[in-house]
């Protein structure tokens, strides 16, 4: 049962990395913050009365988010959150060597332009999930064992660089 509910969890964190994929270059297409400028989100929940991330609680005259509030727990990442299917997410606001492209900060002048990535990692390895996953603005998804050990690895992982070890995970027609 345990390995089913692994199973499914990783099939559906990379369906979940495409979807923030598709939200980011939707976010992209318009001007959030009035200052003419186009730039991906730099967060995955919006600031509390801004358009700064992927989610916004909406009024009646408010535009629609690019993800649902069901990505408020994605991003949450307290000892108490069972994250988003069993996994918690993180933004990179840079790439490594390894990336297509090489090295390069994402963030000019505080806005998000060069790119954007994401990184997901299992609530609790070994029972929510085994493999943690990365997505660029280049829309291929990668996934690594990080092991035990992998929160802490993820938490501190600045940079999208699928370097060795990093697979490509099956494309959006895989499943």
């Amino acid at each position: 049962m345990r390995l089913r509910r692994i199973g499914r969890n990783e099939l559906a964190v990379i369906q979940t990395m495409l979807v923030i994929y598709d939200a980011q270059r939707e976010y992209a297409q318009t001007n959030h913050d009035g200052e003419g400028v186009l730039a991906y989100a730099s967060r995955m929940v919006s600031s509390p009365g801004k358009h700064d991330g992927l989610y916004w609680p909406t009024g009646q005259d408010d535009n629609p988010s690019p993800l649902g509030e069901a990505f408020v727990s994605a991003s949450s990442r307290n000892a108490q959150n069972a994250g988003y299917y069993g996994y918690h997410y993180k933004l990179l606001e840079s790439q490594g060597p390894h990336a297509p492209g090489g090295a390069y900060d994402y963030v000019v002048r505080g806005k998000l332009f060069g790119g954007f990535a994401v990184i997901a990692w299992p609530v609790k390895y070994g029972d929510t999930g085994i493999k943690s996953f990365m997505v660029s603005h280049a829309g291929q998804v990668y996934e690594r064992d990080l092991g035990p050990q992998g929160a802490a690895k993820a938490e501190v992982t600045k940079s999208f660089d699928p370097g060795p070890g990093w697979t490509k995970a099956p494309d959006r027609d895989g499943y």
